[in-house]
């Protein structure tokens, strides 16, 4: 059988280059898409739609790549905007012609920048559209794009990365340090309406990328992703 191919998004840093990295130890070349293809691009990443930060982030699918060619797999950094619909149909054909299919496919970059943390009502609806295309309609777009040739070989993976943040209370409301409305229990304990919050989704378990690193100052992981990859069962021979 021939190799096979991964294709990880949001893998310039953090947990999709951890992923990425993972995969290529055991065994798969590894197509890896961001915004961030050099060192020291800038793109705005504020969490709210108070004030701008466009500082350089560390990372970039250049030095990820450069780690996957290291341990001696192939790799494709193919820079993607997952607010660009265009750019993700590329992403998916560039890599099929580079690598000739795909076998697994990795849903982990998301959209961040201003109103991540800011309450709804000061959430401008652009900013909500934003979002919805970013965090739902882009990895809908990209499984689409990739799970024909899956259910054709009736053989492959998807697998999309959630936040744990649903499933626990923010430590502070909205516009404060918080992300959401608190859940029932937590809403009673300080009268305010609560929230139902349903997972339907997997996510990677208890871990921290660089929101997590940034609010808590702990050291930023991917094991967890990980562990979620083992548990899909995926076939590596």
């Amino acid at each position: 059988m021939d190799r096979r191919i991964a294709l990880v998004t949001g893998a310039s840093r953090g947990i999709g280059k951890a992923t990425a990295l993972r995969l290529a130890e055991a065994g798969l070349d590894v197509a890896i898409t961001a915004r961030t293809l050099r060192e020291g691009e800038r793109y705005e990443h504020s969490w709210t739609v108070k004030r701008s930060d466009t500082s350089a982030m560390p990372g970039s699918l250049e030095i990820t790549a450069a780690a996957v060619e290291k341990l001696g797999r192939r790799a494709l950094p193919v820079r993607m905007d997952l607010l660009v619909p265009a750019s993700i149909e590329a992403a998916v054909a560039r890599t099929r012609e580079a690598f000739g299919r795909i076998d697994v496919l990795i849903n982990n970059a998301v959209t961040t920048g201003p109103g991540s943390l800011d309450t709804f009502l000061d959430t401008p609806l652009d900013v909500l559209e934003r979002y919805l295309r970013g965090n739902v309609l882009a990895g809908a777009q990209l499984t689409r794009l990739v799970l024909p040739e899956l259910l054709e070989r009736e053989n492959g993976t998807v697998l999309n990365v959630t936040s744990y943040a649903g499933q626990y209370d923010p430590p502070a409301p909205a516009g404060s340090g918080g992300w959401s409305a608190p859940r029932e229990n937590e809403a009673k304990k300080k009268g305010l309406p609560p929230m139902q919050l349903y997972n339907l989704a997997d996510d990677p378990g208890e871990q921290r990328n660089l929101l997590g690193q940034a609010m808590t100052g702990e050291r930023a992981e991917a094991l967890g992703v990980l562990e979620a990859i083992a548990r899909q069962s995926i076939d590596f021979e």
